[in-house]
């Protein structure tokens, strides 16, 4: 995974090669992220939000059409392995599949609404573990997890989204935020 992940960013910024080769770099983040290396899972889902990969010119407007659904099964891969921050991008993508486009004239294809799925990666995000088990949170230092998922599996629970309103769950995971 990490050979991959090397090669694919040498491609990627064209570093020690003649020139950037972006379709070489995605297949090398791609094979790293199947070896479970989760920057390189983090690296493909970065290239599909800033137009490198996944792009699709609609005509005849010229508008951007990108592969969301690619980004969020990379971003989802590197939140299984255990990359806190990518949780809280998975969840965004599902909460809203248009929140991470480049401009707002651009379309998002390959991805519907998942609210409880957003819920679940929000939940991974914040390693949130058992809630009832977790009350009150802990006063000690600074908490391991994604502020980013704990900000918004506060606001889920603030303002019902696939969830049913919870005051309690939402003072909770926003004190988690806090203490990240």
């Amino acid at each position: 995974g990490q050979a991959c992940y090397d090669a694919a960013t040498a491609w990627r910024t064209g570093a020690g090669i003649d020139k950037p080769d972006r379709a070489q770099a995605e297949n090398l983040y791609r094979a790293g992220c199947a070896f479970n290396h989760a920057g390189a899972c983090m690296a493909a889902a970065d290239m599909y939000l800033k137009l490198e990969a996944g792009m699709q010119l609609l005509m005849p407007r010229g508008t951007v059409s990108l592969d969301m659904g690619e980004a969020a099964g990379f971003l989802r891969a590197a939140c299984e392995l255990g990359h806190l921050p990518a949780c809280g991008l998975w969840g965004d993508l599902l909460v809203d599949p248009r929140s991470l486009l480049p401009s707002p004239e651009a379309v998002a294809r390959g991805l519907q609404t998942d609210l409880l799925l957003a819920r679940q990666a929000y939940a991974d995000g914040c390693n949130e573990g058992s809630f009832e088990a977790s009350l009150p949170v802990p006063d000690e230092g600074l908490i391991d997890a994604d502020l980013r998922s704990c900000a918004r599996l506060s606001d889920l629970y603030a303002r019902g989204l696939g969830v049913r309103k919870d005051r309690r769950r939402h003072s909770y995971f926003l004190s988690r935020a806090c203490n990240i």
